[in-house]
């Protein structure tokens, strides 16, 4: 039987996550999210409980990753006792389906979650790719 993976997302950090992407003007903002897993013999379950938002280098059609500001989100949510989950974008224009781009920073950065929101319709969907070489898959994303 295949592990059931899921996210589980508050509804209130994705009406933060299309509130920033429409204040800064339908761009594809980013930033971390941070959490903690729940490991069953049938399931991964990940639990959102913050985001930090970083938005450097964010463009109306990719945003390029500011490691060094990466890198410092990703401390800040270890401050708060969390553990890095992933990266969220919003895509400003057309579904919550990863880009060529998506695809080609998911495969080198395998482990992490990729939360993608669309703005257009406010739906979002997660990605995962458990490890180098493997293909993406893709999570059940609960709303709580």
């Amino acid at each position: 039987m295949p592990i059931r993976y899921v996210l589980y997302l508050p509804k209130h950090i994705l009406r933060e996550i299309l509130n920033e992407a429409t204040s800064l003007g339908f761009v594809e903002a980013y930033g971390v999210i941070g959490g903690y897993k729940l490991i069953s013999e049938d399931s991964i379950k990940l639990v959102v409980k913050a985001r930090i938002p970083i938005n450097k280098f964010s463009y109306r059609k990719y945003f390029v990753l500011d490691q060094v500001a990466w890198i410092n989100a990703i401390l800040k949510l270890k401050k708060k006792g969390l553990k890095y989950l992933g990266i969220y974008h919003v895509h400003p224009e057309g579904p919550p389906i990863p880009s060529n781009a998506d695809l080609h920073m998911m495969l080198q950065c395998p482990g992490e979650v990729w939360l993608i929101v669309s703005l257009e319709d406010a739906s979002c969907c997660a990605y995962y790719v458990p490890t180098f070489h493997a293909k993406h898959r893709r999570l059940d994303v609960e709303l709580i």
